[in-house]
C-alpha cells in the first residue's frame, strides 16, 4: 500500500479490504474443523489466530469454544433421544 505505483497501491488497498473482511467475518465450520482434527486442538487453533491477530485472538477463540460447546450440547442431547427411541 506504500508503493509509488498508483496501480499497485489500489490493488493492495483492495486486497487489504477483502482480508478484513473474511477475518473479521472468520469460518466457524472451518474452525470447528481445525479443533476436531486431532493434530491440531484448541490450543494451536488459538495460537494461530494470536500470531494473526494479537489484539482479539482470545475474543475470537471464546467465541469459537462457545459456538463448539452448544453444538457439541446439541448434539450428545439429539444422541440421547435418538438412541431411546430404538
Amino acid at each position: 500500500m506504500k508503493d509509488e505505483d498508483v496501480l499497485i497501491k489500489n490493488m493492495a488497498k483492495l486486497k487489504i479490504v477483502k482480508f478484513e473482511k473474511y477475518w473479521y467475518e472468520y469460518s466457524v465450520v472451518l474452525a470447528f474443523g481445525a479443533i476436531l482434527d486431532p493434530r491440531m486442538k484448541l490450543e494451536t487453533l488459538g495460537f494461530c489466530f494470536e500470531k494473526i491477530d494479537s489484539l482479539t485472538w482470545e475474543l475470537k477463540l471464546e467465541k469459537i469454544k462457545e459456538k463448539l460447546y452448544n453444538f457439541f450440547a446439541k448434539y450428545s442431547t439429539k444422541g440421547l433421544t435418538t438412541s431411546s427411541n430404538v
